[in-house]
C-alpha cells in the first residue's frame, strides 16, 4: 500500500464524517451550543481535509509522469468534492445560524400572530356589519324624512 493510497483512504473517511456532520448540522433548529460545537468540528475536519490534498499534491509530484497524471487527476476530483461539501456546509451553517437566531420561539409568535390576524379579522367583519347596519338605517331614516315631507 502507497502513501497515496493511505492519503486515499484518509480523505474518503474524512469526507465520509464531514457529510454525516453536515447532515446533523442541517437536523438541528434552536440548540446553539451543540450546532456551535458541531460547527467547530466540522470545520477542523476541512482543515485536515485541506491539509490531506496538500500533502497528496506533494505525493503525486514524487510518481512517475504516467502515475502522475492519473493521480493529479483524482487529486482534481478531491478537490472537487471538498469544494462542493464546503458549499453544503456552508448553506447548512447558515440556516443553522438563522434558526438559533428565530429559536423555538418563532413557532409560538407565529402562533400568536395567527390567532392575533384571526381576531382582527373578526373585528373588522363586525365593523363592516356595524357599517352596514348603519347605512341601512340612515337610508331608512332618510325615506321617513321624505315621506313626512310629502305628508305636511
Amino acid at each position: 500500500m502507497s502513501i497515496f493510497d493511505a492519503y486515499d483512504q484518509e480523505f474518503s473517511t474524512l469526507s465520509q464524517e464531514i457529510s454525516k456532520n453536515v447532515s446533523e448540522l442541517k437536523t438541528y433548529t434552536s440548540s446553539n451550543d451543540k450546532s456551535a460545537s458541531l460547527i467547530k468540528m466540522i470545520d477542523a475536519l476541512f482543515s485536515q481535509s485541506s491539509e490531506l490534498i496538500k500533502q497528496m499534491e506533494l505525493e503525486v509530484r514524487s510518481h512517475d509522469p504516467a502515475t502522475r497524471k492519473v493521480l493529479t487527476e483524482k487529486v482534481g476530483q478531491y478537490k472537487k468534492s471538498a469544494s462542493s461539501q464546503k458549499m453544503d456546509y456552508e448553506r447548512a451553517k447558515e440556516q443553522a445560524s438563522r434558526s438559533s437566531l428565530l429559536g423555538s420561539k418563532s413557532i409560538e409568535q407565529r402562533q400568536r400572530l395567527l390567532d392575533t390576524t384571526e381576531k382582527t379579522n373578526r373585528q373588522n367583519e363586525m365593523i363592516a356589519r356595524a357599517h352596514q347596519t348603519v347605512l341601512e338605517t340612515q337610508e331608512v331614516g332618510h325615506e321617513i324624512t321624505e315621506e313626512l315631507k310629502r305628508n305636511r
